[in-house]
């Protein structure tokens, strides 16, 4: 062989052989070790959407409430469960009510694809939090009393939209504003409850010089970056090239 060729080295990483239990954050020891990698990339991946659509990174809204000229603020956290349209409004509004005197309705509103939140004793509005859910309702925050409101945009309950995988291990793809590096991003067609697979059978690679492979982590992220909760086995293959 030409010592200017490459040789293409697969390794298959799944989660139920990795050197730990955590779905979201595997790590495996490469056995033996691969030296002078020069390319890499994601040839095939399988995994189960099992991240929730409303999750620890998506269930917050804080509320400001004025009832007879008393102001006070609720803070909902939802439960991190899979919703739809059928049960979205219903499970609101008994979790608004479930915080104190919020005398609320929630309701999905099938032409629009909208929720509408309702007051029916006072004003409120919207304002920011942590890991709020504004963006999957429709929703964004306000500094005006009113007592009824309806999201500008649509309900979107689709969940993870882009699958980023993160690690550094191989000096992969660096993004602006993102601490750390990405060994590629594969868009999610699927919706929750169902399979992921993707295949790449194009000539493409993503350069990096690594002289020395023994260990390789990996973290699941979603199109924000945020890191997803998994919670079943997923397994990806990658191609190396070494020199």
């Amino acid at each position: 062989m030409d010592k200017n060729e490459n040789t293409i080295k697969s390794i298959q990483l799944n989660t139920r052989f990795a050197d730990n239990t955590d779905l979201t954050n595997p790590i495996w020891t490469i056995q033996p070790s691969i030296n002078d990698i020069e390319a890499f990339k994601i040839k095939s991946l399988v995994l189960p959407i099992s991240a929730y659509n409303i999750d620890t990174y998506n269930n917050k809204l804080k509320m400001i409430q004025n009832i007879s000229g008393t102001t006070s603020a609720n803070t909902i956290t939802m439960t991190t469960q899979n919703y739809n349209s059928s049960n979205i409004g219903t499970y609101l509004t008994s979790a608004l009510n479930s915080q104190g005197n919020l005398y609320m309705t929630a309701t999905f509103q099938t032409a629009s694809n909208k929720l509408c939140l309702a007051s029916t004793t006072g004003t409120f509005y919207l304002t920011d939090t942590t890991n709020d859910v504004y963006e999957t309702l429709g929703f964004t925050t306000s500094s005006s009393f009113v007592s009824t409101y309806t999201g500008g945009s649509c309900v979107d309950l689709s969940g993870v939209k882009v699958l980023n995988l993160q690690s550094n291990s191989l000096d992969g793809i660096d993004i602006s504003g993102f601490n750390n590096r990405i060994l590629g991003s594969i868009p999610i067609d699927e919706g929750v409850n169902s399979i992921a697979s993707y295949q790449d059978d194009s000539a493409d690679y993503i350069e990096t010089n690594i002289s020395n492979l023994s260990q390789i982590s990996i973290t699941l992220k979603d199109e924000k970056y945020r890191e997803i909760v998994q919670r079943n086995h997923w397994s990806v293959v990658l191609n190396l090239k070494t020199g």
